[in-house]
């Protein structure tokens, strides 16, 4: 053994990580899709934007389909065969937008991180990397200011090997110069 900590020797035993494939196929029923017009509310994004008083955004199937069918062909180049790797928090608009529905819109495969970057070490996206051939990573400012933290040099990622990486998209907020360069 090299001594290297790897995602699969990481997470396999852990009961609070789900492999999405084998769940499904513990399914024994499959619910027929439904048809719906195109201005079909998708989801409500409550904002209280700069006003401070709360309301809802609706946001409908059709236009927020093509909307990201486009973003992820124009901004990311993003094809099947493609791997997405979404390391940041689902549960805001860019988040869910794009690490849920944009790469499976484009028709690649797209996976999910819910956590710290840097539990149980600093090395645990470049894992994840490594393991699943991620070709776009998602990560969110303050995801990266984590791993900075902890691993300023960046010695964690020199223990994986990264080289089928071809993007790395900061999004969610402004993200710092030093954040920017560090990532690169």
């Amino acid at each position: 053994m090299d001594g290297k900590l790897r995602a699969s020797e990481t997470y396999t035993d852990d009961p609070t990580y789900f492999d999405m494939a084998a769940e499904c196929e513990k399914e024994s029923e499959i619910a027929p899709a439904e048809h719906l017009d195109a201005n079909h509310p998708l989801y409500i994004l409550y904002t209280s934007g700069t006003t401070g008083d709360p309301k809802g955004m609706v946001r409908d199937h059709g236009g927020t389909t093509v909307a990201l069918n486009y973003s992820f062909d124009a901004t990311y180049d993003f094809h099947p065969g493609k791997n997405f790797f979404g390391a940041a928090d689902l549960g805001w608009i860019v988040g869910h937008s794009c690490i849920l529905y944009g790469s499976l819109i484009r028709g690649t495969s797209t996976t999910i991180f819910e956590g710290k970057p840097i539990f149980p070490d600093a090395g645990v996206l470049w894992g994840i990397i490594e393991k699943y051939k991620i070709h776009n990573l998602f990560i969110s400012p303050t995801a990266t200011r984590e791993l900075i933290r902890v691993d300023n040099a960046g010695e964690f990622v020199k223990n994986y090997d990264v080289s089928c990486l071809e993007v790395i998209t900061v999004a969610g907020e402004r993200c710092d110069p030093a954040s920017i360069k560090w990532l690169r």
